[in-house]
């Protein structure tokens, strides 16, 4: 009876501990606002692999996507959050990296210009993305929090250069222009890495799948028919 006793309150004191646990990491803020928010993952198929068609493939997408009612704002990206994966790549930093060596490890995205906004994503410094970028000639990028403070301790990391990739001299300069919030990639309970996130039409990516992202307003599921053949099972949000 004695031994059932001390089971039954180990049993408890775990499943308390369990529970707030649970609760903390439930608190934690992920760095977006998944309220509202539906994906959509893409193949693209190999006939659209040249970096104009796929371009082409992805306004299209959006802009169907964006017509349904009810949706508010409407973006993609080569990654989703929560999903346990990202692409990576070497950097190398204009006036401190040294010629030969390897560069540190970050994670890199690539998104269309109203990512940060339909994410739910905050400006923390500059500014994101917008129509005029595509036209810059190296390109542009922007940061998190963390990688700002990691690479550029007590200063402004806006304006700098910085080269992505393990060939950095066959690599252009790309400009920073913005700091965003970190967000949590891998999981609620994994700390945020250093990332940046490159304009999509604007990069060479041999990504060859995507992820769609659009928000409703808050009555838009009540609309039926095409809405409908764009959501996924369950309607499940990020």
């Amino acid at each position: 009876m004695v031994a059932q006793v001390a089971v039954a309150l180990v049993l408890l004191v775990a499943a308390s501990l369990l529970i707030r646990s649970f609760q903390r990491l439930m608190d934690e803020d992920p760095g977006f606002d998944s309220r509202h928010l539906l994906t959509i993952s893409t193949q693209v198929p190999p006939a659209l692999q040249q970096a104009d068609r796929r371009t082409g493939f992805y306004r299209r997408v959006q802009d169907a996507v964006a017509s349904v009612p009810g949706v508010e704002a409407v973006a993609a990206a080569s990654r989703l959050p929560m999903q346990g994966m990202n692409l990576g790549s070497a950097l190398f930093i204009e006036g401190k990296s040294t010629p030969g060596e390897q560069g540190p490890d970050v994670e890199y995205r690539v998104v269309t210009d109203n990512y940060f906004a339909t994410m739910g994503i905050p400006l923390r410094a500059g500014r994101v993305f917008n129509e005029y970028d595509e036209a810059q000639p190296g390109g542009v990028l922007v940061i998190n929090q963390t990688m700002a403070r990691r690479f550029w301790p007590g200063e402004s990391p806006l304006g700098k250069c910085i080269k992505l990739g393990a060939a950095p001299e066959k690599q252009p300069w790309v400009t920073i222009i913005g700091v965003v919030g970190d967000i949590r990639h891998f999981g609620l309970d994994a700390d945020p890495r250093p990332r940046s996130t490159g304009l999509m039409h604007t990069v060479r990516w041999r990504a060859h799948s995507g992820d769609s992202h659009r928000r409703r307003s808050g009555n838009a599921g009540r609309n039926a028919g095409r809405a409908g053949a764009l959501r996924e099972p369950g309607d499940a949000g990020v």
